[in-house]
């Protein structure tokens, strides 16, 4: 038996078959969403490289939606987040947003194609309290998983979190602490299209990884590899926070740099000596060392 939950937007249901049921059932309708216990699905024959056995039973999403179109991942996470017995951790995953935003809320661009998701996880499963620190752990992981998918390419961090190769940016993330002490990663990586086709005020300042390699990335590879990546770097922060720290500046394309950090009502501008055990940036400035635990690189009239 199966019990369904419709929802029109997102057009999902809850199904308790297993997953050869369920590919029996439906298996002529499209391609089949389902780990294998309790979830949330949905067809879409648009996201063929989507696997939700692997995403499911191996990297562990409880709860798992995937939308051929979405306004936001993370407005949808917002509402997932709320419901206090949603089964965590879990996945929203669009083929394509047509409101996705940055950080400040500045506007985000993106092929159809490419990996857009929320995450919405808790201490329980991170094995650490939500804070901060998460999003540097996320921005070293996805750096990380990046270059270990793709070894041709030298991926570096923007701080805190955005993704860079060769100085332009090729993914971002957010990180929102919200209720019942959970968080909502937002994810996007650039890995379908090509940058010619962004608007001309972008196709400078970003990049995808087809124009570096001729070719599409998997996106649940990606997941895969990011999930074990920031587990264990979650791991790190605990264990081992000097060793995390050393790991993230290696990575970090600022240390070592001039840098400029726009906060709400000033600029900050120095040498970055590096960063500090709470995530912030080390800045050496006229005024002396300061630590900088929130701001920006980027101008604020700029879009992500």
């Amino acid at each position: 038996m199966s019990t369904k939950r419709t929802d029109p937007e997102a057009r999902s249901w809850r199904s308790e078959l297993t997953p050869h049921e369920e590919t029996h059932r439906l298996g002529n309708l499209g391609q089949v969403l389902d780990c294998g216990h309790s979830l949330d699905c949905v067809f879409v024959m648009s996201l063929e490289d989507v696997d939700t056995t692997i995403l499911g039973e191996q990297v562990g999403f409880a709860t798992i939606e995937l939308h051929d179109q979405l306004g936001s991942t993370m407005e949808r996470a917002r509402v997932l987040a709320a419901i206090e017995e949603i089964e965590l951790p879990a996945l929203i995953l669009t083929d394509y947003q047509t409101g996705g935003f940055g950080r400040r809320g500045s506007g985000w661009w993106q092929e159809r194609g490419s990996l857009a998701v929320s995450i919405v996880l808790d201490k329980k499963y991170v094995g650490l309290d939500v804070q901060p620190m998460w999003s540097l752990i996320c921005g070293l992981a996805l750096a990380d998983a990046l270059g270990a998918l793709e070894p041709s390419i030298t991926t570096h961090v923007k701080w805190p979190n955005d993704i860079e190769v060769d100085g332009a940016k090729i993914a971002g993330l957010l990180l929102e602490i919200v209720a019942f002490d959970r968080a909502i990663l937002g994810i996007g990586v650039n890995t379908n299209g090509s940058r010619t086709r962004a608007p001309s005020s972008l196709c400078h300042r970003i990049m995808t990884l087809p124009d570096l390699t001729g070719r599409r990335m998997s996106r649940t590879k990606l997941l895969e590899k990011f999930m074990s990546r920031f587990l264990d770097f979650a791991r790190m922060v605990q264990t081992n926070p000097a060793q995390f720290v050393h790991q993230y500046q290696l990575r970090c394309g600022q240390v070592g740099r001039t840098v400029k950090v726009y906060k709400k009502d000033d600029v900050i501008e120095g040498f970055c000596a590096g960063i500090a055990r709470d995530g912030s940036l080390i800045v050496d400035t006229v005024r002396g060392r300061q630590q900088i635990l929130s701001g920006s690189l980027r101008p604020p009239d700029e879009q992500d």
